[in-house]
């Protein structure tokens, strides 16, 4: 079937616009055969309109298979899925036409040997539904899916409340922290090439590279500190800091990662440009990992007037602003510069020594003011928007089920046990809506099946393993007020039983 058909015929060329007022000029008296005329309208389609009183356009063609409806449902079960992260492809959605079709006896043209409804359905769908659209998703790990929760974000957004409230922190007294990892082998650009090939290369000099971090801090007033780099190396060598951005610090450790003794080093850079004081404090917000966590840093923030929050574990994907706003342009224009490196030098290797030279290239483009305020806005730390996120944000929700197997809770989503209860309280057979067409195939059809009991909404379960067997008994993280009195004694307890340990090691 063609996907743009030439029409061949002038049957219903008349508009909603012309049929209104046509209608319009039969109320006040005017002849049939007159206004039909007139306007352009065949008589027995205006004496049928005038009956009816309905003005809207001619559909053409066969009669859809689904009614509008059912067609509503399909949509709404589609973004329902988008938002629980099990998306639809356009092969699952031709199978959940075809079984839902099949188990409601619809007639339809669809193919009984692949069991799919046909592609020029999933097209007419698609133009009669604009909400929904193909859309390439981004990979979302299980510990995102499930932290960031409705509990998680309100906790964050109360502790960031009371540190605003008591210190009525500025824009340019608001910090985000995070870590990016870099490496001397590119990620390759988007290029053009001869079409219908099917395998296209990029030159990279090697084909895996060490993770080298930098260690970012940006201000809601879209200032930033420069940045610290951490290199896979045991020793340092002058030579890295070629090139580098103005007022950077450069150390190295075993693996390429901050460490505890680390943090405490970017603390006293990031200390030295931000002029904290006790009377003027600032505000940090970093993630959970355990090296921003210590006794140490405590007492030196406490110190020298830096207020800190963590925000709650595996959200930094919608409550960092440095993930929200600079890392993706940061590494696009890192990449671009390693391209061009190798390109412009013959194919010349980057070497460690170079890496701090095209990073301060890129950073000097991407570090911009707008992605600084923006990127806290986005957040809703600053301004301060507590209603930042809504019910829909939020894939799986709080409610919480104890599991048969195991005392662990499970996580299921409210919207699935609210549907849970109406459903099992009621009896959800759905009549079709008829169409104007008299021919409509759903016209007398009684149907006993929904979308979702085809493609059943998904719910959190645990998973089976060794897991279950011999649970972890370990605390779950959150959102803390880093720089808080109660959180000292924590601290405090977490070094003695440290300590402990290794004296029983020696």
């Amino acid at each position: 079937m063609a996907r743009k058909r030439v029409r061949t015929t002038n049957r219903a060329k008349w508009t909603a616009e012309s049929m209104k007022e046509a209608l319009n000029a039969m109320a006040m008296g005017r002849g049939l055969r007159e206004v039909a005329r007139s306007f352009g309208i065949p008589v027995s389609t205006l004496k049928d309109r005038c009956k009816s009183g309905r003005s809207h356009e001619a559909s053409l063609g066969r009669n859809s298979v689904f009614s509008a409806a059912q067609e509503k449902e399909l949509t709404n079960h589609i973004i329902t899925m988008a938002r629980m992260f099990h998306g639809i492809t356009p092969v699952d959605l031709r199978r959940i036409a075809f079984e839902f079709t099949e188990k409601n006896s619809i007639r339809n043209n669809f193919n009984a040997s692949s069991r799919t409804a046909v592609k020029d359905w999933l097209r007419g769908f698609l133009k009669r539904n604009p909400q929904v659209s193909l859309r390439k998703p981004e990979a979302t790990s299980l510990n995102r899916v499930i932290g960031f929760s409705e509990a998680a974000v309100k906790e964050f957004s109360s502790n960031l409340e009371t540190v605003m409230t008591k210190h009525r922190f500025q824009g340019s007294r608001i910090f985000n922290m995070d870590e990016t990892g870099i490496s001397v082998v590119q990620t390759p650009n988007k290029i053009l090439a001869p079409k219908g090939q099917k395998q296209i290369g990029s030159l990279t000099i090697l084909e895996r590279g060490k993770n080298i971090t930098v260690c970012m801090a940006m201000s809601a007033s879209g200032s930033y500190i420069p940045p610290m780099f951490v290199f896979p190396r045991v020793r340092m060598s002058p030579t890295l800091k070629k090139g580098g951005p103005e007022g950077a610090i450069y150390d190295c450790s075993k693996n390429g990662w901050i460490n505890e003794d680390l943090f405490i080093k970017w603390l006293e850079h990031f200390e030295a440009h931000a002029k904290p004081t006790k009377e003027d404090p600032v505000l940090l917000i970093t993630d959970n990992h355990n090296s921003h966590k210590t006794l140490n840093a405590f007492n030196f923030c406490r110190d020298h007037g830096i207020v800190m929050i963590t925000i709650p574990p595996h959200t930094s994907h919608r409550l960092q602003p440095l993930d929200l706003t600079f890392f993706g342009p940061l590494k696009n224009a890192y990449n671009r510069e390693c391209d061009l490196f190798i390109k412009g030098n013959a194919f010349k290797r980057i070497r460690e020594d170079d890496v701090a030279m095209l990073f301060n290239k890129a950073f000097m483009r991407v570090a911009t003011i707008e992605k600084g305020v923006s990127g806290f806005s986005a957040a809703g730390i600053y301004p301060m928007n507590l209603d930042k996120f809504s019910k829909d944000d939020f894939s799986f929700p709080t409610t919480q089920i104890i599991s048969r197997r195991t005392s662990d809770l499970v996580t299921v989503s409210d919207d699935v046990a609210e549907r849970s209860e109406v459903e099992n309280s009621h009896d959800h057979t759905v009549r079709p809506t008829v169409s104007d067409n008299e021919n409509q195939a759903l016209s007398t059809a009684t149907i006993s099946i929904r979308f979702s009991d085809v493609n059943p909404i998904p719910c959190l379960r645990p998973t089976a393993g060794p897991s279950e067997a011999t649970p972890r008994h370990r605390s779950r993280q959150h959102s803390v007020i880093f720089t808080a009195t109660p959180t000292k004694v924590v601290l405090e307890e977490a070094m003695k039983k440290k300590q402990a340990k290794n004296i029983k090691k020696t």
